[in-house]
């Protein structure tokens, strides 16, 4: 009983220090640039000194392992507290996407704070090629400029690894975890134990989520990226003309197999 209460009190502690450790990243990188601003208002010569010091906080937090440490504690606290089945798995395929999203958006506010430490009298020229990265075409990047640039690229980023981790996270929940047994009649373990069965339902089920969620992650990803999957797949009239034909093949066969799973 002792054992079980101390345990109790750990883990305990375990959320309220994670708490508070989610309470000090928001106050410093979401309040971060209003601040420093507050704090040299007197002193101007300090803000490169400050914003420099404040992106390489994100960067150690991410390396020292206090990011991962902030992800794991919760959620595997929520897993451990269910029965082994569908939804532990479901919460714990979770972790390690949301790490790497929480990897992500330390890294984005690091090289968001690296471009504000760019002093006010930052001027560069761009060579032609690289014109176009100016907001306003003149082919001069100043200060507020390159501050622009880095928050558009870096969100587009992280919008992309979004998508990315969403789709990693839906495979991931949908494939059975190694070793189980679906016996049980949550959703979950009756799809799993529907695939092993190999019933033409789960099958079909099977093939268009995954199909669904490839289309999904990768149309996300590339609109982020600022591209348009229609003009890609448009592309060339050869290439396009091929991916049509292996599309069109795919297609067919998908059916061809679906209706003798259905008939067998």
């Amino acid at each position: 009983m002792a054992v079980r209460s101390g345990g109790s009190v750990l883990l305990l502690g375990r959320l309220i220090g994670n708490a508070a450790f989610w309470c000090l990243v928001y106050t410093l990188f979401f309040k971060g640039t209003s601040i420093i601003t507050a704090v040299v208002e007197k002193s101007p010569s300090l803000e490169f000194a400050c914003f420099l010091a404040l992106s390489c906080l994100p960067v150690w937090l991410v390396r020292s392992g206090w990011a991962r440490w902030a992800v794991d504690v919760p959620l595997e606290t929520i897993a451990s507290a269910m029965r082994r089945g569908g939804k532990q798995h479901v919460v714990r395929s979770c972790i390690e996407p949301v790490h790497m999203l929480t990897s992500g958006l330390m890294l984005f506010f690091a090289v968001n704070f690296l471009a504000q430490s760019a002093p006010a009298n930052f001027a560069v020229e761009l060579p032609p090629h690289f014109v176009t990265l100016d907001p306003n075409g003149d082919g001069i990047l100043t200060a507020g400029e390159f501050q622009t640039v880095v928050a558009t690229f870096s969100t587009r980023l992280l919008h992309a690894l979004s998508y990315f981790e969403l789709g990693r996270f839906g495979f991931s929940a949908l494939q059975k975890p190694e070793g189980y047994e679906a016996k049980g009649e949550a959703l979950l373990d009756r799809y799993w134990n529907g695939i092993e069965m190999r019933t033409a339902v789960h099958v079909a089920a099977f093939l268009l989520m995954n199909g669904g969620l490839v289309l999904l992650t990768a149309n996300g990803i590339l609109r982020s990226l600022g591209l348009q999957p229609r003009s890609i797949l448009a592309f060339g009239s050869v290439g396009g003309l091929a991916f049509g034909l292996a599309s069109q093949n795919l297609v067919s066969n998908f059916m061809s197999g679906l209706l003798l799973i259905v008939t067998h």
